[in-house]
């Protein structure tokens, strides 16, 4: 299924989101995302849609609401996103 291999930030912050909406998302994998959405995280700042994959806005907003869902945006280096965020 590599053809869908950059759509895992996308398609974890749709599932998430949904659960978030029905209140139904538990803390189970909340390590294991949050960590994968930050090993996303381009060097430049912005959030690739699978580790080592360039950067998008698109992406880079996912990736950030995800952490927010789970309440750890700690998690992100917040300073380098908005560098890159700016620089769009």
């Amino acid at each position: 299924m590599f053809t869908m291999d950059h759509l895992k930030v996308a398609g974890a912050y749709w599932c998430i989101g949904s659960l978030a909406l029905m209140n139904k998302l538990t803390n189970d994998r909340r390590d294991e995302i949050c960590s994968f959405i930050n090993q996303c995280q381009h060097p430049c700042g912005g959030i690739g849609g699978n580790i080592g994959h360039d950067p998008h806005i698109t992406t880079t907003l996912y990736g950030i609401l995800i952490l927010a869902m789970y309440d750890n945006i700690k998690m992100l280096d917040t300073a380098k996103a908005a560098e890159y965020i700016k620089s769009l």
